[in-house]
């Protein structure tokens, strides 16, 4: 938190809890009264094509909804993963959840977020992040390893190698991955 706080602007850092969080090395429960929203990040170098996804969770480990979503092109995995964390933050508004902790575990956010002066091309998707952020809402944004991020991971990999373009948005976690999530909330218990 001291890097970030000399690092990131004061209007920034009131909107960002930036961490690394690998004490754990599976997903965790949220404290009571909050929900995870962990969001996953996938591209394609050679199409340009990528996905997106979210799942929720709450304090049981429960997941509540998820979603996915394809992108026909983009010029970077950095604008890909900032598009996709975007996205997320804006269907939690649109969902009208107000309490949310946000996983990611895509360096390439992290690295354009807490240092957008080598990120220039990109600022817009960070302000318009920052834009939702800033609606006063009980938000964070935590970096967290790969193995915490698995389910939200598994969905936006099955856009690009499922090639599964159809987005939704659809209540409970996928049938597909049920096992995970099982395993996971066992495991977070």
């Amino acid at each position: 938190m001291i890097w970030l706080s000399v690092n990131v602007a004061d209007s920034d850092n009131s909107l960002l809890r930036s961490k690394i969080n690998t004490s754990s090395a599976s997903w965790t429960r949220p404290q009571p009264s909050l929900i995870k929203c962990n969001v996953g990040m996938a591209w394609s170098n050679t199409s340009g094509h990528s996905g997106a996804s979210w799942i929720t969770r709450d304090t049981q480990g429960l997941a509540l909804h998820h979603s996915r979503r394809a992108y026909p092109s983009t010029s970077s995995k950095r604008e890909a993963d900032l598009q996709s964390l975007f996205w997320a933050v804006e269907s939690m508004w649109n969902m009208r959840q107000r309490n949310v902790i946000f996983e990611t575990s895509s360096p390439e956010v992290r690295e354009a977020i807490l240092r957008p002066d080598l990120f220039r091309e990109l600022e817009l998707h960070r302000q318009n992040i920052f834009c939702l952020f800033n609606l006063k809402c009980s938000w964070s944004l935590e970096h967290v390893s790969a193995p915490r991020n698995r389910v939200a991971q598994l969905i936006a990999d099955s856009v690009i190698l499922g090639s599964r373009s159809q987005s939704y948005i659809s209540v409970g976690g996928p049938a597909w991955l049920r096992h995970s999530l099982d395993q996971e909330r066992r495991n977070s218990a």
